[in-house]
């Protein structure tokens, strides 16, 4: 008996070679096009986290309208102006080698090396005695917070270092709730509790179990919302920085010929409270004076055009160091992920001053030198979501960082020659240096910036004053 094909066998068979070829050309017509649509569009329209407005660059920066690729693994595929020049470091160790793929291994000494910085940490802040922590004020906090910042995948470290952040706020913040109900509180400590209330905010968030720790949020709010009104004016508070000045400054055309505006003492600290005070702005509780998201806006419109007239070799050390804590002001010092878009002029100044800092280090037998400014360049274009895996500047960089925390006996505190002393530095350096490195290899995992983040504030308080980023 005749066995009959099956249906799928008899469709097969119904279709013909020439049916086929015509099919197969069909679908290759439509590949050609789908590939030609592609490439178009890439060729016209980037990605929106990947263009530049053409706005003016600051410093001496290329005059590129559109953002290369945000991280790039291959040097041929580098704007000539991103690529090294003579590079000691590279010519060391042989630039073939520097390009070579990271490795399993290198990747396991790095989480090493971020782990030895942690316990670093661990060790000088546990010799300091409770007045030591309560003089270095936010020090300690910080450098424990910035640890546990995107770090959810370095679960033997996060939880730790936010206990002992916890640890030295309660010190650092002891006599700060200590005050009769009676008594003012004096309208020169507003930042002072802007900065801790923001601390406890953060903490508690993060530990939301901690009953000592909700107790003390409790009474930072109250003993700030206090401070504030007594303050009365966000000059005061400011401690008599005139956000006016900060206006004149952001509104001018190019950088004014008013001492503040020109002092990079002056815009450093504007910058720093405005982080706070777009911090302090999350919290609902705290009842902020008029004019924060003013302040905040005029600081951020100033920076790029700062950075761009005050620009120059003779002060480039302070000018990458307030361009990294530009970038500190978006993503709330590595807790969210940062996007070209949102500010291309911190993204070019790291890329075009990258190896020009790294050539400056190269040679540097003080043991650290300005180690701490590469990590912090390293950390900036973490923060973009590059990696040692797909861009060549965080590869180098990353192998630059691990080659001095080993050839310093693996430590990222400098230390007196053939001793186990460190060096006499003031006790912020100690700790910078274990803080900054540590940031500068630690692979990230972004927290989200949802209402009522740090990131999600700052971009409403730009939306409100027309100051988009």
């Amino acid at each position: 008996k005749e066995q009959r094909p099956s249906p799928s066998k008899r469709r097969r068979r119904q279709t013909s070679p020439k049916r086929q070829l015509i099919l197969v050309g069909i679908m290759m017509w439509l590949l050609i096009l789908v590939t030609f649509v592609f490439l178009l569009y890439r060729s016209t329209i980037l990605p929106s986290s990947q263009e530049a407005p053409a706005v003016a660059a600051p410093g001496a920066l290329s005059n590129n309208k559109i953002m290369p690729m945000t991280c790039i693994s291959d040097s041929s595929d580098m704007p000539a102006t991103w690529l090294p020049n003579n590079n000691d470091f590279l010519r060391h160790h042989t630039r073939s080698k520097m390009e070579q793929p990271w490795t399993m291994k290198e990747e396991a000494a790095s989480t090493s090396a971020v782990m030895g910085g942690f316990l670093e940490l661990l060790e000088l802040i546990g010799t300091l005695s409770d007045e030591d922590i309560e003089e270095e004020f936010d020090t300690t906090i910080e450098a424990f917070l910035d640890a546990a910042y995107s770090a959810s995948n370095l679960p033997e470290m996060q939880p730790r270092a936010l206990r002992e952040a916890a640890k030295c706020l309660i010190i650092v913040a002891r006599h700060y709730v200590e005050i009769d109900d009676g008594v003012e509180v004096l309208c020169d400590l507003a930042m002072n509790y802007i900065y801790l209330v923001n601390f406890s905010s953060i903490l508690l968030e993060r530990l939301p179990r901690d009953d000592q720790l909700k107790v003390l949020h409790e009474n930072l709010v109250m003993y700030t919302n206090r401070s504030l009104k007594s303050c009365g004016n966000l000059q005061n508070v400011l401690d008599g920085v005139d956000p006016l000045l900060v206006g004149r400054c952001a509104a001018a055309t190019g950088v004014p010929n008013e001492e503040s505006c020109k002092s990079s003492d002056d815009v450093y600290l504007w910058l720093r409270n405005s982080i706070q005070l777009n911090n302090a702005l999350s919290i609902p509780e705290i009842e902020m004076p008029d004019g924060t998201d003013q302040f905040i806006a005029d600081t951020w419109a100033y920076l790029p055009k700062y950075i761009k007239e005050q620009g120059s070799d003779t002060n480039f050390v302070d000018d990458a160091y307030m361009v990294t804590h530009a970038g500190c002001m978006l993503d709330g010092y590595g807790r969210h992920q940062l996007f070209v878009k949102d500010a291309p002029w911190i993204f070019q100044y790291i890329r075009e001053n990258f190896y020009k800092l790294l050539d400056g280090n190269s040679n540097d037998d003080d043991n650290n030198g300005s180690l701490d400014l590469v990590a912090e360049f390293v950390d900036m274009l973490r923060g973009y979501g590059c990696s040692e895996e797909n861009d060549l500047q965080v590869l180098h960089g990353s192998r630059f960082l691990y080659h001095v925390y080993s050839k310093s006996g693996y430590s990222w505190i400098p230390h007196v020659h053939g001793t186990n002393e460190y060096k006499p530095w003031s006790t912020y350096d100690l700790i910078h240096g274990p803080w900054t490195g540590m940031s500068g290899l630690k692979q990230r995992e972004f927290e989200p910036s949802v209402p009522g983040s740090y990131g999600d504030t700052l971009r409403a308080v730009l939306r409100r004053t027309s100051k988009h980023i």
